[in-house]
């Protein structure tokens, strides 16, 4: 008693799964969010800035200078200067102050104690607090020098003393 027009089993099992999977489709994209294209577009007038507060964080415009770079540190030569004189001057450009920062804690008391073995070795420190975002820290600092023989002194009494020390060109 069976049909000669019947399909066989494997053929309806396929159709009901590939109405099953259309279904799903259609239910996911009806539950996809739909975006509004006016709330993507900025109004007219009204810019989308970006917001930065590393301007906050950096107190003064400063630059690290390689150990290799502040040996060659050159003054420009001035107007009124002879400029057959081809030895380097001892004084910087007016523009020009460097620091040298031997330390940053976040212990004020670490940074008083360099501080006193700094002045053991006869350099006058001074420790400059500032906030990094919602901590702070003491910076330990010598300086600022004009002058380059004496800069390049006080980094050799550092070494002599086995202290590092990063140069920092501040602007004036």
């Amino acid at each position: 008693m069976s049909s000669s027009n019947a399909y066989p089993g494997w053929a309806y099992l396929l159709a009901g799964v590939a109405m099953g999977l259309f279904i799903a489709f259609l239910v996911y994209l009806k539950n996809l969010p739909e975006q509004d294209t006016a709330t993507v577009k900025a109004k007219p007038g009204q810019q989308d800035t970006p917001k930065f507060d590393f301007y906050t964080i950096l107190p003064e415009l400063e630059v690290v200078i390689p150990d290799t770079e502040t040996d060659k540190i050159a003054d420009k030569p001035k107007q009124n200067e002879d400029r057959k004189n081809t030895s380097a001057p001892a004084k910087l450009a007016d523009d020009e102050n460097f620091v040298l920062q031997v330390g940053s804690f976040k212990d004020v008391q670490q940074a008083d104690k360099l501080k006193a073995s700094l002045a053991l070795i006869g350099l006058e420190a001074h420790i400059q607090k500032i906030k990094v975002d919602s901590s702070t820290w003491h910076r330990v600092r010598l300086g600022p020098y004009t002058d380059r023989k004496l800069l390049n002194s006080v980094k050799q009494r550092l070494k002599e003393n086995r202290l590092h020390a990063i140069t920092l060109k501040v602007s004036g």
